[in-house]
């Protein structure tokens, strides 16, 4: 009877190693697996300041935590190390990468990436939002050689059904576990395509298994009429006389009525970004989304609900807003008690009845800007040519 032939798999070249210390913490090394080397084939390289801390074996939070983002770290120093290693060894490159590399690296590496090329940090949330529904999918150990068509199917799947990552008791931050919008479905699944298209270009995988898909097999995730929420001109006037709770909320957001900024920018506005000119108070600034700096007239409606600046600092911000969540938590609260029956948040604030009656291609001639400064260029258009001041 003929002997069954079984296949060695090849060593990962490189591996994260941890080691114990007296006082209860623990070094981080990366092991690097060399054929013919003494010990056994391994190398070691001490990462000099990452250090895993005593966490009493998980009850204290606040170490586990700060483990968690030395790993991450590691992690990334890791993928480098590996990179580095493959571009030495010729004809193992190939065959290291597309075995060996988890996808949870690539995608960590490749937010890392981007993040150092100066990509907005929604950017880098995206990949990270998309990694965790990627970990529950299919778990954290798939490799890149793993991704086939078989798996995009039911990436797609997936998505098409899936739960936002919540809790049943939510703390501040946090929020119950809901459907997921479609549109956020969409943006996964395409940020999964983008990450899959740089790991071709980068030679880790031959070719992009979401290309197999046809066109019905992405039917579920396509774009559909959704209806935008606005608020009427009625509605901003009834906010304005409206209390809110978080006072600081409130003028930021009708500020950005006026002006077109996005929560994102009126977060990083500071005093340095606003000057004076002949025609009076304006706005220079480099947009967090775009990338491209803007100049924005501020009229006295936007200036009114701007703060004194009293004894601020150039580089101080000029509104003092406290997180994301909170800050749509009390748009909400505060459209409540105005009765507007909306789902209010800050980014409505960009949204006008008017805008949508616009010819965009003729504003987008005039303004000569990109689709994603249309809302600022809207903003602009109705301040030259409108007189917001006189409409509110």
């Amino acid at each position: 009877m003929a002997k069954k032939r079984t296949k060695t798999k090849a060593k990962e070249p490189i591996k994260i190693w941890v080691k114990p210390l007296k006082n209860g913490n623990k070094a981080i090394y990366l092991r690097t697996y060399q054929a013919g080397s003494k010990g056994r084939g391994y190398t070691y390289e001490r990462l000099k300041g990452l250090l895993l801390v005593d966490d009493k074996r998980g009850s204290d939070k606040e170490a586990k935590a700060k483990n968690e983002a030395t790993l991450r770290t590691a992690i990334l120093i890791r993928c480098e190390r590996i990179k580095e290693w493959s571009m030495s060894h010729g004809n193992y490159q190939r065959e290291m990468k597309t075995k060996d590399m988890l996808l949870k690296d690539w995608m960590l590496l490749y937010a890392d990436q981007k993040r150092q090329q100066g990509q907005s940090g929604s950017h880098a949330a995206n990949i990270q939002h998309t990694l965790l529904h990627l970990i529950r999918y299919k778990g954290e150990n798939i490799r890149m050689a793993q991704l086939d068509k078989t798996y995009c199917e039911g990436w797609v799947q997936y998505l098409a059904h899936a739960k936002t990552i919540g809790t049943d008791v939510p703390m501040r931050g946090e929020h119950h576990e809901k459907d997921l919008a479609k549109g956020t479905a969409r943006l996964y699944f395409n940020t999964f395509v983008t990450v899959l298209n740089e790991a071709v270009r980068e030679g880790i995988i031959p070719k992009n298994p979401t290309k197999l898909l046809k066109k019905e097999e992405r039917k579920m995730l396509s774009k559909q009429e959704s209806k935008r929420c606005y608020l009427s001109i009625e509605e901003i006037k009834l906010l304005m006389v409206t209390p809110c709770k978080a006072d600081t909320v409130k003028c930021a957001f009708l500020f950005a009525c006026f002006c077109g900024l996005r929560l994102s920018d009126v977060r990083s506005l500071r005093w340095a970004d606003i000057g004076k000119g002949t025609e009076g108070y304006y706005i220079s600034k480099q947009m967090v989304k775009s990338r491209h700096v803007v100049t924005i007239p501020l009229s006295e409606n936007a200036l009114a609900w701007m703060p004194a600046r009293g004894q601020a600092r150039v580089e101080d911000k000029v509104f003092s807003l406290p997180s994301y969540f909170s800050v749509n938590y009390r748009m909400k609260q505060w459209a409540r008690e105005a009765g507007i029956e909306k789902p209010v948040t800050f980014h409505v604030s960009s949204h006008s009845k008017l805008f949508y009656l616009l010819n965009i291609s003729e504003l987008s001639i005039l303004k000569n800007v990109t689709a994603n400064d249309l809302e600022t260029s809207y903003i602009l258009f109705l301040s030259q040519l409108c007189n917001i001041q006189r409409t509110l």
